[in-house]
C-alpha cells in the first residue's frame, strides 16, 4: 500500500480551524498504528520543496520506501512534510507506479490524497491508465480534502481510471473513515 500526499501550498489552507496538511498528517499518523507490522507501506509526497514552479514540478520525494511498516519512522517522515507548492499529480502517479513495480508480490494499492488538481501540466488519468496497462494488478484510490467541483471531477476520473473509488473528505473523521474503507478487506462471496 502507498500513499500520495499532497503538499503543495492550498494545503495550508484551513478546514474547520486547521490547516488542511495538519488534518492529513494527525489521520495518517493514527492509521499507520492501526497496522500490522507485516504490511507493506511507502509515503511519497510533492509540493513540499521551495523553488520555482519547474522545479517543484519535478520534485517528487519517497520519504517512506515501500516497506513493512514501522510506525514510529513512518510518523517521523509524516510529520516532517511542510506544503510549499505546485501540484504534480500525474508525475507523483508516474513514480509511485514504477516503485510498485519494482516490488513484486505486494499489495498494490495507492492512495492519493489531495485537495486540488494537477498544476504541472500533467495528465494524471492518463498516468494512472499508464501505470495499470504497465501493472493490472494497480488500483488506485482517490481522496479529496475538501476540494471544488473541478478538483472532485478530476480525482474521481483518476480513482476510476485506477479501478479503485473516490471518497470525498471534508474533516479528519471523514478521511480517517475513508481510509478505513480502502484498507477494509472486501466482503466474502456466498459459499458455493
Amino acid at each position: 500500500m502507498g500513499f500520495v500526499l499532497d503538499a503543495s501550498g492550498s494545503m495550508l489552507e484551513r478546514l474547520g480551524g486547521r490547516q488542511k496538511i495538519d488534518i492529513a498528517k494527525e489521520v495518517l499518523n493514527d492509521f499507520v498504528g492501526s497496522l500490522q507490522p507485516t504490511v507493506q507501506v511507502g509515503l511519497w509526497v510533492y509540493g513540499h520543496r521551495r523553488g520555482d514552479r519547474a522545479f517543484q514540478c519535478q520534485q517528487i520525494e519517497l520519504l517512506y520506501p515501500i516497506s513493512a511498516v514501522q510506525p514510529q519512522t513512518l510518523r517521523e517522515r509524516i510529520n516532517e512534510v511542510t506544503p510549499f507548492g505546485w501540484t504534480p499529480i500525474a508525475k507523483s502517479i508516474e513514480l509511485a507506479a514504477r516503485d510498485f513495480r519494482r516490488l513484486p508480490g505486494i499489495v498494490e494499492v495507492m492512495v492519493l490524497i489531495s485537495d486540488g488538481e494537477e498544476t504541472c501540466g500533467g495528465d494524471p488519468v492518463k498516468a494512472v491508465r499508464e501505470a495499470r496497462q504497465a501493472n493490472a494488478d494497480l488500483t488506485v484510490h482517490a481522496v479529496g480534502l475538501a476540494v471544488t467541483p473541478e478538483t472532485r471531477q478530476q480525482l474521481e476520473g483518476i480513482a476510476a481510471a485506477g479501478g479503485g473509488r473516490y471518497y470525498d473528505a471534508s474533516d479528519a473523521a471523514s478521511l480517517a473513515a475513508a481510509l478505513a474503507a480502502i484498507t477494509r478487506p472486501a466482503p466474502a462471496g456466498p459459499a458455493g
